[in-house]
């Protein structure tokens, strides 16, 4: 199940592969996947339109894109050493500092949520054909293609118009993981009965967090899953945040997603 780092994946292989340049087309194998949107509406969304930003919150990755759409075979611009975001953008406002994030205002949001399954691959040249019978959509560039991929399709893929439409979708999340330091990361894990694993993967504590690495920061702080909060000692909580941080780290490797065949 993809998690925080898994994502942030996702978000390396936009910024390494996709900032800066124009969609050329959507292609929809599976509408079942779109959430407010239908295939054409999405392909008339996005279609001329540079990637403005790759951001990321929890297991959510926000797509942003500039409000208006470049004028056919415009070169691409020189992106900065960092990466993100690669083209002259209105300055970020509001931004939450998840992983460079910010908001380009006026343009489309495109929001993928990977669910249990789902991935998000670069693959060049272009293929016409659906290859990987779970590719559910691809957004054509001209030197590649995003594709994503999904085999149970229990989440997928959101359009929001604008910001607040960005807003009202992860209104019901907490801050993302990976971002709190010791005393924000305590400060969500109020004394309580609550097992402290159970509270690690609530969305609506901490954002990004699934069973996986959960599982993964309790045993390298020491800490038993079923422990309650209450129970939940300055040290140990100190070993739970260095640990997230840790583990988000070595984990957030776009590596392992192909940037050449996606079949």
């Amino acid at each position: 199940m993809p998690e925080l780092p898994d994502v942030e994946g996702f978000r390396r292989v936009v910024v390494e592969h996709a900032l800066g340049r124009p969609v050329r087309d959507v292609v929809v194998f599976d509408a079942a996947i779109l959430h407010g949107a239908s295939p054409q509406e999405l392909a008339a969304a996005l279609r001329g339109r540079r990637f403005a930003r790759a951001d990321r919150h929890g297991k959510w990755l926000l797509l942003r894109f500039e409000d208006h759409a470049a004028p056919t075979g415009e070169d691409r611009p020189a992106a900065p050493a960092d990466g993100n975001p690669a083209v002259p953008a209105p300055a970020p406002v509001d931004g939450d500092g998840v992983a460079g994030a910010g908001r380009v205002p006026g343009g489309p949001v495109l929001a993928l949520h990977f669910g249990m399954t789902g991935s998000l691959r670069w693959q060049a040249p272009p293929d016409r054909r659906r290859g990987h019978r779970h590719d559910r959509v691809r957004i054509v560039l001209d030197e590649g293609e995003l594709r994503f991929r999904d085999q149970r399709k229990l989440q997928g893929i959101w359009l929001a118009e604008d910001e607040r439409g960005v807003d009202e979708l992860l209104a019901g999340q907490g801050p993302d993981a990976a971002t709190l330091d010791f005393r924000d990361f305590d400060a969500r894990l109020p004394p309580s009965r609550r097992a402290v694993k159970a509270a690690l993967i609530d969305q609506g504590v901490l954002a990004g967090i699934g069973n996986l690495l959960a599982d993964e920061m309790l045993w390298r702080a020491g800490i038993h899953p079923d422990r309650s909060l209450a129970r939940l000692t300055p040290p140990s909580g100190g070993r739970c945040t260095a640990s997230c941080g840790g583990c988000s780290r070595r984990r957030s490797r776009p590596a392992g997603f192909p940037t050449r065949r996606a079949g």
